[in-house]
């Protein structure tokens, strides 16, 4: 039989405050690039980049709504996901106790994974800004892009 968990209402600290509102003016400075990268790129754009960090893809400049479009929709998904950590699949049993401190490291771990992706997006724009400027980039940039979405899970199963 499955326990009704509690539904607590969890003060935001100043940390999480303000990895929302850095991670909301992320999502405001991508719409911004993808605006500029629209009017200012041709029609033909870089759509996927291989290991080398080099262009395998090409595709139209449309393309480009796509990235902030699917940022946005996921960056709204974990807004309304953060303030509901009583749906959550925990590590260890919830009880009155231990729920307000699990549900406010759950909610934290959601908001840096909006955090860590909306980033991620950032910078896979700057990837088409970057060739679009004949910038080279080294492997290490691909490698940040893959490793941002799991740094927060680190930190979370750190903290378990």
């Amino acid at each position: 039989m499955k326990m009704e968990r509690p539904k607590l209402t969890i003060k935001l600290e100043l940390y999480d405050k303000v990895v929302s509102y850095t991670t909301l003016t992320l999502l405001i400075g991508l719409w911004g690039l993808t605006v500029w990268l629209y009017q200012n790129a041709p029609d033909i754009i870089p759509t996927h980049y291989g290991p080398s960090g080099q262009p395998d893809d090409w595709g139209s400049k449309n393309s480009l709504w796509m990235v902030a479009i699917l940022a946005t929709l996921l960056f709204a998904g974990q807004y309304w996901l953060s303030g509901r950590p009583h749906l959550y699949n925990y590590l260890k049993p919830i009880t009155e106790h231990n729920a307000a401190r699990e549900y406010a490291r759950g909610a934290r771990l959601i908001r840096l994974m909006g955090f860590s992706t909306t980033l991620v997006f950032c910078l896979l724009q700057c990837l088409t800004l970057t060739h679009l400027w004949k910038i080279e980039l080294n492997f290490s940039v691909l490698l940040l892009i893959v490793a941002l979405p799991l740094l927060p899970l680190v930190w979370y199963f750190n903290k378990a």
